[in-house]
């Protein structure tokens, strides 16, 4: 249960993850549902444009409207994907959910360069930070790195001396 609880955590503390979890939720449940519709599978087709209106849905209420104009677009974009879905499950038509599968994928795709851009700035943020904090940071770490390479060189000249020693007319003979 402490796993559980750590793992809620986990998503609270990065909602875009859950965001992109549920883009890709969505898409994986409109392309069952589209398979329903063809194989004329009404009742499961039925059951699955319910689960992507739902997710849809999710989506719609965990905007934050203090973000501006972007939540609104977004807003806009949901209430037009669950209309469409709406609109596939009544008419059994895929061509709906193809117009939603179109939406939520460009979404999906400029969501994760928004995650990718700040998983960078966070780290560029993190550096910066340690540096502002010891402006030496940089040069301690190539000093540590330096050490740990001048440390495994001198293991394997230790090596290389004592399988010389152990070779025949290795070690501190002379030849004469």
């Amino acid at each position: 249960m402490t796993e559980n609880l750590q793992e809620l955590g986990d998503w609270v503390n990065r909602p875009e993850e859950l965001t992109r979890l549920l883009y890709k939720g969505l898409l994986l449940t409109i392309a069952d549902a589209q398979q329903a519709i063809l194989a004329k599978q009404y009742g499961e087709a039925n059951h699955l444009c319910q689960k992507a209106y739902e997710i849809v849905a999710r989506l719609d209420g965990g905007l934050n409207y203090d973000a501006g104009p972007l939540a609104d677009r977004l807003h806009q974009l949901y209430s037009y994907s669950a209309e469409q879905i709406l609109q596939a499950d009544l008419q059994k038509r895929r061509e709906p959910l193809e117009l939603v599968e179109t939406i939520i994928t460009q979404l999906d795709e400029a969501w994760e360069l928004v995650v990718k851009q700040k998983q960078t700035s966070h780290e560029r943020n993190d550096r910066g930070r340690q540096q502002a904090i010891n402006p030496y940071i940089e040069q301690e770490n190539l000093q540590e790195q330096l050490l740990r390479i001048t440390e495994v060189e001198h293991v394997k000249q230790k090596e290389n001396l004592n399988t010389k020693k152990r070779e025949p007319g290795g070690g501190d003979r002379d030849e004469d």
